[in-house]
């Protein structure tokens, strides 16, 4: 009798399983996808900005405390679109991992940027801080390379929302989403990035240079395929 029971839970297990459907892929429109890039290029953008407030303050622990803060920020912002690697387009998900590559880039030239404060603060003489030139410049490498992968991972993100246009696929392309959610992502841009959005500057943030190549691409002339 254990055994028929034993069984019997067995079979019914088995069946529970298979009658699982399968895993379904992430649904997502355009404008919902966009949006959620431009949250993301928000959060790390704030959090950039706040260490870089802080880079010449005296205090050491002030420094390391924001260029940590900084670094949880930006998992925080890779964490919130991971969901999108998951979605059936293929611009979509390359987009995503990029965007997801470039914090990671962006969190290595922190760490080496906090391995030089903790090196400085713990150098009782000027051979302790040999090396720390080209850990500097690997730092601002790094970063470098990070703010050119997530402008052309934000690129592609927008490129995700372009398809043809019903009216004429054959010889025109369109956005797909309507006038008014166009203007709705290019205000969130505005809200969220403020006026320096529209301003030119050296120092932009990685974020903010992404920013503002979705702001150019939405500024264009588009028809829209809703």
């Amino acid at each position: 009798m254990k055994a028929m029971s034993t069984l019997v839970v067995a079979c019914f297990l088995t069946s529970s399983v298979e009658a699982q459907p399968p895993a379904q892929a992430v649904q997502v429109t355009p404008r919902q996808f966009l949006d959620a890039i431009i949250e993301s290029l928000a959060r790390s953008h704030m959090a950039i900005k706040a260490m870089n407030q802080k880079a010449n303050d005296p205090s050491l622990v002030e420094r390391m405390t924001a260029n940590q803060n900084a670094s949880i920020e930006l998992d925080i912002a890779a964490s919130n679109i991971q969901r999108f690697t998951s979605v059936q387009d293929e611009n979509v998900r390359a987009s995503t991992s990029g965007s997801i590559d470039a914090y990671g880039l962006m969190r290595k030239s922190l760490a080496i940027q906090l391995a030089l404060y903790e090196k400085v603060d713990a150098a009782k003489s000027p051979d302790d801080l040999a090396g720390i030139r080209r850990q500097i410049s690997d730092a601002k490498v790094s970063y470098q390379q990070a703010s050119r992968v997530l402008v052309d991972a934000t690129t592609l993100a927008f490129m995700s929302s372009v398809a043809p246009d019903p009216q004429d696929p054959a010889n025109h392309i369109a956005l797909n989403m309507t006038a008014a959610q166009k203007a709705q992502l290019v205000k969130a841009l505005e809200l969220r990035f403020g006026p320096a959005l529209r301003k030119k500057a050296d120092d932009d943030t990685g974020p903010m240079q992404a920013a503002k190549a979705l702001l150019t691409n939405l500024d264009k002339q588009w028809r829209h395929a809703k």
